[in-house]
């Protein structure tokens, strides 16, 4: 998408010369992400257009570019393509989440960066701790633990007189700091 507008790039902040005029709709939300100016460039007017890009998740490389299901969430996040790529997350599909990511691709496939709608900010994935939070998530929900308590790792006292019963309430304490952790949030978001 080029065009003969000159000027910097609200996306990316870079100078183009075959920028269009940034029009963006008035309930457009996500502004204070952007760089000051008037135009986009010729690489990230794209972004803007296709409302795909924000509304339903994916993963980008230099091979391949797909939308994911939230089933194949933990996949892509356990086996991420060959950098340089780039993963967005989106639960809701109404906000501009991967702006964060036009500047930080990921070179590293142990250290990433993932964006996603529920959180302002790009998150830096490393991935043994995802591992280490999967297989923790995944046994607390193989014992319907619901989400909703694995999220806050706020308990209900069924859930504890159950593991204290069964004997896993160590898997609970586990977690007890991880509550409001965005790495832990990916997770719990991305089992079954």
């Amino acid at each position: 998408m080029t065009g003969d507008c000159t000027g910097k790039c609200i996306a990316c902040g870079r100078h183009t010369a075959r920028g269009i005029p940034a029009r963006l709709p008035d309930t457009f939300t996500a502004a204070y992400k952007l760089y000051n100016g008037s135009t986009l460039c010729e690489c990230c007017a794209p972004l803007f257009k296709e409302r795909s890009l924000r509304n339903r998740s994916w993963v980008a490389s230099q091979t391949e570019f797909r939308y994911i299901q939230r089933n194949e969430w933990r996949a892509a996040l356990i086996e991420p393509p060959e950098p340089p790529f780039a993963i967005y997350l989106t639960l809701c599909g109404q906000k501009y989440g991967y702006l964060s990511l036009i500047r930080r691709i990921s070179t590293n496939r142990d250290r990433y960066w993932l964006a996603t709608d529920w959180q302002e900010s790009p998150l830096l994935i490393h991935r043994t701790r995802l591992v280490e939070f999967l297989s923790i998530a995944q046994q607390l929900r193989a014992r319907g633990v619901p989400k909703t308590q694995l999220l806050t790792a706020q308990f209900e006292p069924t859930t504890v007189a159950k593991a204290i019963k069964e004997g896993w309430e160590a898997l609970l304490g586990a977690i007890e700091q991880l509550g409001g952790n965005p790495t832990w949030e990916v997770i719990v978001y991305a089992v079954d």
